[in-house]
């Protein structure tokens, strides 16, 4: 007797629909009832359907292990109330995980058999990929929306007729809820040809190993940074390791390094307030103007030593110990062009033209001059100690000027007589030559000769006249 078609479909619709249940049990356990762990967990997952043909029901345990699942399923059918038609079954399921933000994706495999009452055994492999996204939360339940793909191929046997096979893609879409971090919740539609059921699963999450939220190796009972970013290098405490101990962490410290109590930037690097490369523990200069070079004290260059720093120093290259002004440059109080620590002759006159030692070049301007500044003590020869720094100066020109010869000339006011006003500039004038003896001036190259009052250079008629008029000249000598 050939069988009837329908009534074979019917027949075989419970086995169908408990091979489809531990394939979508399979491919739901590789989401996870709660998508995010750290930890190794296992599952026990219990499948209810119910479409007013079959209510077909399995139970199922998963491991789920870094981004590797493994799980196995089992189950019982029930159809119109007639156990007669329940039967049992059995798959094993396997594939791999990973999360992407608030999107959790899978892809696996499974082989279940099924076997219904009366020795009908029918079989399923399937191929599936699962994909799960967050949800805004309701009631305060975290949520997510997931969706199953297979691949099914099923072989039947029943008792006493031909085996056939199906093949074709099922799906499963659905909504869960982690109600519990150990307690989840689903509901869902499954589809396979013109066949659809929705059922509800329920799961109880056990952790195999403690719990680590941040992944860091430190349990969350012994963690004491718990929200540490994935990846970070950590203590024995879980905290960040900070080596250096400069309150930086070494993932972000850039100068890893540092002494201990040195202080640092945001970066783990020693505080440069002023940016000269030497930094702040070690800078004896610590407010150096930016750009300018410095040693390793952090203080600004001043290569010659002259206490005027590079940058400003117009004379870069004094000897050391000269004395210099304010731009670094060596000191000519008297502005003749020969610096201080050279100048014979530190007080020449201004504008007065002076040879290599600073001193006055003897009659570069005129045949004579007079030694201006040089007096002496009322109606006498003697020299007064003021003009010792004139005559210095004029001796070591003289001794610069080997050369020149020289005529000393003394000369008075119309005060007095003419007789005693030409001995007195007589002896004024030898007195001049005597002291310039002694500073080593050969006497052979000075002649001294008084004139009285005899040249005068302005009128007798005034003080201010008969003081110029009284005077000690110096004539170069054929």
């Amino acid at each position: 007797m050939t069988p009837n078609p329908l009534r074979f479909r019917r027949l075989l619709l419970p086995a169908l629909a408990l091979s489809v249940a531990p394939v979508t049990a399979s491919a739901q356990a590789c989401l996870g009832l709660h998508e995010s762990r750290s930890v190794p967990t296992a599952e026990v997952v219990s499948n209810f359907h119910r479409d007013g043909i079959t209510g077909p029901s399995t139970i199922g345990v998963s491991v789920t292990a870094g981004a590797l699942f493994a799980g196995i399923q089992t189950g019982a059918d029930v159809a119109n109330g007639q156990s007669a038609l329940g039967g049992n079954g059995l798959g094993v399921t396997a594939g791999v995980s990973r999360p992407f933000g608030p999107l959790a994706s899978c892809l696996g495999g499974t082989i279940a058999r099924d076997e219904m009452a009366g020795g009908t055994p029918t079989s399923s492999e399937a191929l599936f990929g699962a994909a799960s996204i967050k949800l805004p939360a309701l009631l305060g339940f975290p949520l997510s929306a997931f969706g199953v793909a297979s691949y099914e191929s099923r072989t039947s046997s029943p008792v006493g007729l031909s085996s056939t096979s199906e093949s074709g893609m099922a799906f499963r879409t659905g909504l869960a809820a982690s109600i519990r971090p150990w307690l989840g919740l689903r509901v869902f539609e499954d589809r396979f040809d013109d066949e659809h059921r929705v059922g509800f699963s329920v799961g109880i999450v056990f952790p195999l190993t403690a719990a680590d939220a941040d992944g860091d190796g430190v349990v969350d009972a012994e963690d004491r940074c718990p929200n540490t970013p994935t990846g970070t290098p950590v203590s024995a405490e879980g905290c960040p390791l900070d080596a250096d101990g400069d309150g930086v962490v070494d993932a972000q410290d850039q100068c890893p390094n540092t002494p201990r109590g040195t202080a640092v930037n945001a970066t783990g690097c020693p505080l440069d307030a002023d940016g000269d490369g030497v930094v702040d523990a070690q800078d004896q200069c610590p407010n150096t103007p930016r750009g300018t070079a410095v040693n390793a004290e952090g203080c600004p260059l001043d290569a010659d030593g002259d206490g005027v720093v590079d940058a400003q120093d117009k004379c870069p290259n004094t000897p050391r110990g000269t004395a210099v002004n304010a731009e670094g440059c060596p000191l000519d109080a008297d502005g003749d062009g020969v610096i201080d620590s050279a100048d014979a002759c530190p007080n020449t006159p201004a504008g007065t033209a002076v040879d290599t030692r600073g001193c006055p070049k003897l009659f570069a301007t005129a045949a004579s001059f007079a030694l201006t500044g040089v007096t002496f003590e009322t109606s006498k020869s003697v020299i007064r100690p003021s003009s010792f720094a004139k005559l210095d100066e004029v001796a070591e020109a003289l001794k610069a000027n080997p050369d020149v010869r020289v005529e000393i000339s003394g000369h008075t006011d119309n005060v007095g007589a003419d007789a005693a006003n030409l001995r007195l500039s007589q002896a004024r004038a030898e007195a001049v030559r005597r002291y310039f003896i002694e500073k080593g001036v050969a006497a052979d190259r000075m002649e001294a000769r008084g004139y009285g009052e005899g040249r005068p250079v302005t009128t007798n008629d005034t003080v201010e006249g008969r003081a110029e008029n009284r005077r000690v000249e110096m004539s170069r000598l054929p």
